[in-house]
C-alpha cells in the first residue's frame, strides 16, 4: 500500500488523528525507509479500491526502490527493555488475566537481565584479568570522574600515556564498556593515584 493512500484511509476512519493506531495488537515504535531489497523482498497486494468487497486482484513480491517499514513494540518488549517500566492496564474484562501476564513478563525480564549481566560481568572480567596478564595496565586520568565510560585505557608504558588523543596506539588502547564495567563492578579493583594517573589495580 502506498503511504498516499494509508494516510487517506487513516484520515477517513479517523479524522480527528486522536484515535490509538495498532498493528497485531501492538502499537508502532518507528517508521524508516529502507531500499526495497533490505531484511529481503517485499510484498504488494494490488487492488481495486472502487470494489465495495473484496478488491485484492493481484500481488507481487518486488526489492526494487524504495519501502517504508513499521516497526511495531510490544508491552512485553518494552518490559524486557526496562523491567521497571510502569504499565497500566485498562480493560474491564480481561484486566486481572492482563496484569497477571505483565508481573510475570516483568518477573522474567528482571531474572533474564540479571543472569545476561552476571555471565556479561564474568566474561569481561576474565578479558580484563587476561590483558593484565600480558602486561597491560589499566588507567584512567586523574581528572576524569571515578565510574564514568570511555576513560579507561589499557597502556603498556605510563610515560608514552596520551590521554588527550583518542587515537589508540601501540601503547595505548581503550576499554569498551563491557570492560570498564568490569573494572567497577567485578570487586577485584582498587584504585591508586600514580603522577596524572588513576591506576585500577587488582586487590589480590
Amino acid at each position: 500500500m502506498k503511504s498516499k493512500k494509508l494516510i487517506e484511509l487513516l484520515q477517513k476512519e479517523d479524522p480527528t488523528g486522536e484515535t490509538e493506531v495498532c498493528v497485531g495488537g501492538e502499537d508502532i515504535y518507528f517508521l524508516e525507509s529502507k531500499p526495497g531489497y533490505w531484511d529481503g523482498v517485499y510484498q504488494v497486494l494490488e487492488r481495486n479500491w472502487d470494489s465495495e468487497y473484496y478488491n485484492v486482484t493481484g500481488a507481487q513480491y518486488r526489492s526494487d526502490g524504495t519501502k517504508i517499514v513499521i516497526r511495531t513494540l510490544s508491552i512485553e518488549d518494552a518490559l524486557y527493555n526496562n523491567p521497571d517500566l510502569p504499565v497500566t492496564v485498562i480493560d474491564n474484562f480481561t484486566d486481572k488475566k492482563m496484569q497477571k501476564k505483565v508481573d510475570e513478563w516483568r518477573s522474567n525480564a528482571k531474572n533474564d537481565k540479571e543472569e545476561f549481566e552476571k555471565q556479561a560481568l564474568q566474561e569481561f572480567t576474565y578479558k580484563v584479568l587476561s590483558k593484565i596478564k600480558e602486561g597491560w595496565k589499566v588507567v584512567q586520568p586523574n581528572d576524569q570522574k571515578i565510574g564514568k565510560y570511555n576513560v579507561m585505557w589499557y597502556i603498556k608504558d605510563p610515560l608514552k600515556f596520551d590521554g588527550r588523543a583518542y587515537k589508540e596506539t601501540d601503547n595505548q588502547k581503550h576499554l569498551c564498556q563491557g570492560e570498564c564495567m568490569a573494572i567497577l563492578k567485578s570487586g577485584f579493583f582498587t584504585t591508586e593515584v600514580i603522577d596524572n594517573l588513576i591506576h585500577w589495580k587488582l586487590v589480590f
